[in-house]
């Protein structure tokens, strides 16, 4: 059987087509490790020249710079750490080279080491991963590595794609690094005028904690009001009924009253309305104490700020918001946090924080 194997992959090899190899595919994968190991060594070197950079601007006062050092330090941390969790699955995939030769899917057994090293070709910052990537599209297909690149499977190791995954670091991260490299160079540095935490939570209103006030009845003081008890009530004779006398059409009743004529009241008719609960009291003075406590109706409604989103993002936490490229977003607060803004989706009506490197101003 395996001199058949050879035999074809010689006659494909000769006729210039490619196979996949499972002994080529066990070499680049060890080759990847090798690379691996020389990156590491080659990123804590960076990471110590990036650390004492940082702190030398700490020192000069400078924390805007610092912060921008400060999140490289993070992104160059987190690859670390991503690359031994990468080398493990390498590994696992380097002692089952035989099971991906011999079956014609991807084994479960290690499918998500397999999607794993092929989404970390565009991640992870290694060349040799790209030969590897070809050679599992000999092997799986094309459809296949397209949508590992892309995690359409949602195979792709947690842990690794939380730590290399394109990302906006929080301010409080942040921060808390800066903080960490202050105690470990034994500089002073303190956060100034920060927010936290970063996401709002839900008991968060997005609406002024003082509302607008609402005049009710009650607010206003109740009149000594006192029947006047002197006044005779009015008698009427039951003994004979009315005659009835027909004059002609001037004693004929009125027609009915046109519907929208009753709708449509004369002041004179409105002071004779009163409220139940104030008999002295009329319509028209209650409407005039009601109108001085409310906004004036010439002072203008502030206008809405829409902003226009750029690429397509998708919501990596419970507060933020989902969008797609080119479509207006209402913002709702400015500079909810530092590099993050409120906004409202008109057409699903969601709202969250937005970063303001997708979306530009109108």
């Amino acid at each position: 059987m395996q001199y058949l194997k050879n035999s074809y992959n010689y006659a494909v090899n000769w006729w210039g087509g490619e196979v996949f190899d499972a002994k080529q595919l066990k070499g680049k994968l060890n080759y990847c490790k090798a690379e691996i190991k020389t990156m590491k060594g080659y990123k804590e070197n960076a990471l110590f020249k990036l650390e004492k950079a940082t702190v030398d601007l700490l020192r000069d006062n400078q924390p805007i710079q610092a912060k921008i050092k400060g999140e490289e330090i993070l992104r160059e941390e987190n690859l670390m750490k991503a690359y031994d969790i990468l080398l493990t699955l390498i590994d696992q995939v380097v002692s089952r080279t035989t099971y991906i030769e011999d079956s014609e899917e991807c084994p479960q057994l290690i499918f998500e080491a397999v999607t794993t090293i092929i989404w970390c070709t565009r991640h992870a910052e290694l060349d040799s991963l790209k030969q590897v990537k070809e050679l599992f599209k000999l092997k799986f297909g094309d459809t296949f590595v397209a949508d590992a690149e892309e995690n359409k499977m949602l195979s792709v190791n947690e842990k690794i794609f939380q730590l290399i995954r394109p990302q906006v670091y929080p301010v409080p991260k942040i921060n808390q690094k800066l903080m960490d490299l202050s105690i470990k160079y034994n500089v002073n540095y303190q956060i100034k005028n920060e927010h936290q935490p970063v996401y709002p939570s839900a008991e968060t209103t997005m609406y002024p904690s003082f509302p607008k006030y609402q005049p009710s009845i009650q607010d206003f003081p109740k009149p000594n009001y006192q029947p006047d008890m002197t006044q005779q009530p009015t008698t009427t004779n039951f003994s004979a009924p009315p005659q009835e006398v027909d004059d002609g059409p001037s004693s004929w009743p009125a027609p009915p009253p046109n519907p929208q004529a009753l709708l449509k009241k004369t002041d004179d008719e409105e002071d004779e309305m009163y409220v139940d609960d104030e008999p002295n009291v009329s319509y028209l003075d209650l409407k005039k104490r009601f109108d001085k406590l409310t906004l004036n109706e010439d002072e203008e409604a502030p206008k809405k700020k829409y902003v226009t989103t750029l690429y397509d993002y998708d919501a990596r936490a419970p507060d933020e918001l989902s969008f797609s490229a080119h479509v207006q977003l209402e913002v709702i607060s400015e500079e909810k946090e530092e590099g993050w803004i409120e906004c409202l989706d008109t057409q699903s009506n969601q709202k969250g924080l937005v970063p303001t490197n997708y979306v530009s101003n109108n």
